[in-house]
């Protein structure tokens, strides 16, 4: 059997004594990310937005629902520190045990005195007291696991869904346009129709729009700056198969003259005007910018502009559109006191500044 020294034991004694341990458990929050949840989208109200080709379409914003997901790590921790009672113990005996060896070596019997012996004894014990809590301090974390909390994080944007509409009826500034709505909520009238694309300065569109969706009324109130209009009338143009290019005046050598013939509407299958205008240009120069703004007691009709674009010299065309109308339009057009007339406009102010004038009444042609 193993013997212990005895002049260790005090030492032994001293260090398993010199700390305190505790253990416990710690968790520390990790990475926190937003995640989409499997929910399906959630449709937002109905909005209007122009786009790149310089239509209107109606679409409802989807909204996701998310969580927001942090990781949680949990430690299974082991402290190790210094036991205070036996730091306190150690210098106490370590303190005495000088004093004490001390008295004894300057008294009279020296290192005869049983003082020396006592005092060297206490500091044999009270150093060790002094030095175990002072190492092996140490902390030891090991992991135990990640676990994920979830909690409901706010809605994102996930894309639109177009707005299926029956039918679309859209005011601004007591304009009254109405028009059909395609599947891919696209409105049959752009705001080009009724705001003259080949003006330098564009307005900005205060609309009110009134949808009707699986027949239920749904209002929609939106404002289209000038910059996004400006954006859009390049995609216009060439949606429409229309050459814009307007030069300038000082350019040009020879210069358009324009004649229009006479201003003809009718009545049409499915609530639709038939309006028409034949344009010839019998000067010397081409023609830019060419397009007609029709003036109306209908608001319905009132400052649609019908878009030519340009037109050789000698050149003939005839503008035409198939505006649809209300049922109100439609039987005041057929009213003794509709007008009607068509402004030529181009793009150097050459036009005839007078405008040809609807004669006789509107006739239908159509069932």
């Amino acid at each position: 059997m193993a013997r212990v020294n005895p002049r260790t034991l005090p030492v032994l004694v001293a260090l398993g004594a010199c700390h305190a341990s505790i253990a416990y458990q710690d968790t520390r929050t990790g990475e926190t990310r937003v995640e989409r949840t499997a929910a399906p989208p959630r449709a937002l109200p109905p909005t209007a937005r122009l786009d790149e080709r310089g239509r209107l379409r109606f679409v409802a914003p989807l909204a996701c629902a998310t969580e927001t997901v942090t990781d949680m790590a949990t430690f299974d921790v082991v402290k190790v520190s210094p036991n205070p009672a036996t730091l306190v113990v150690g210098v106490i005996a370590t303190g005495l045990g000088f004093v004490g060896a001390a008295t004894g070596m300057l008294s009279d019997d020296g290192a005869s005195s049983p003082l020396t012996y006592v005092g060297a004894g206490a500091v044999a014990v009270g150093v060790p007291l002094v030095i175990g809590p002072l190492v092996g301090n140490r902390v030891e974390r090991n992991p135990v696991g990640v676990q994920a909390v979830r909690r409901p994080g706010a809605p994102q944007p996930c894309g639109e869904q177009p707005v299926v509409a029956e039918r679309a009826t859209l005011l601004w500034s007591g304009l009254h346009v109405e028009g059909a709505v395609g599947a891919d909520g696209g409105f049959a009238v752009s705001p080009f129709d009724f705001v003259d694309a080949l003006e330098p300065k564009l307005p900005a569109l205060d609309l009110a729009i009134d949808l009707v969706v699986a027949g239920v009324p749904v209002r929609i109130d939106t404002v289209i700056d000038p910059g996004a209009l400006a954006a859009a009338r390049a995609g216009f143009f060439a949606e429409r198969g229309l050459d814009a290019t307007v030069p300038p005046l000082a350019a040009l050598e020879k210069v358009a003259q324009y004649e229009a013939g006479p201003l003809a509407a009718s009545l049409t299958a499915g609530n639709r005007l038939r309006v028409s205008l034949a344009i010839d240009n019998v000067g010397p120069g081409r023609g830019y910018g060419v397009r007609v703004v029709l003036a109306s007691s209908s608001m319905e009709l009132d400052g649609r502009v019908l878009y030519l674009g340009s037109l050789a010299a000698g050149g003939h065309a005839t503008l035409a559109a198939d505006v649809a109308l209300s049922d109100e339009a439609i039987r005041a057009v057929a009213s003794p006191g509709f007008t009607l007339a068509a402004l030529i406009r181009d793009g150097h102010d050459l036009a005839p500044p007078t405008p040809v004038r609807l004669r006789g009444v509107v006739l239908r042609t159509g069932p």
